[in-house]
């Protein structure tokens, strides 16, 4: 404040229009006027020193009493959970990550099955078809020495006649 009289009478209306001073009521300005404004320094001193310390004590330790300091335990729990979050969100990228290239595996490999079991049902196939082959050749030439036999002659000379 300055010492200019008409600076005072400004700063005691606005201290008087104030609802509180330091957590006090109004009744401070009210109980101690214009005196304030006239005491020396550390006038007040013997007077105040317990409410200051009582009201410092009071905003030292307890966290319901500062809005600042109970907005900065919020927003500090806040931040904790969103950092949580963003890890949970890391981890889940990861395992979808994981997932893409264990399914593009997964696919290749379903690819290189069906290659296979194609190649292995033509190798079975050609198997039968060449068993199936033979096996008609030998019941052909069964049927032929036994008509060879019947008829007395490899040509079948003796059997049409």
């Amino acid at each position: 404040m300055t010492s200019d009289p008409a600076h005072k009478s400004t700063d005691l209306n606005e201290i008087e229009a104030s609802p509180q001073i330091c957590g006090q009521p109004r009744g401070f300005v009210k109980t101690y006027g214009r005196s304030i404004h006239s005491a020396a320094a550390y006038a007040m001193n013997d007077e105040f020193s317990r409410i200051l310390s009582k009201q410092m004590d009071h905003y030292s330790n307890d966290p319901n009493a500062d809005r600042l300091n109970r907005l900065k335990g919020e927003m500090s729990h806040v931040r904790s959970v969103m950092i949580d979050n963003i890890e949970k969100i890391v981890e889940r990228g990861d395992r979808l990550n994981l997932l893409v290239d264990k399914t593009a595996t997964l696919h290749r490999n379903t690819i290189r099955f069906k290659r296979q079991a194609r190649k292995y049902k033509s190798s079975v196939c050609w198997g039968n078809c060449k068993l199936a082959s033979g096996l008609v050749c030998v019941i052909l030439i069964i049927i032929y020495v036994t008509l060879a036999f019947y008829c007395r002659d490899p040509l079948w000379r003796y059997c049409f006649e």
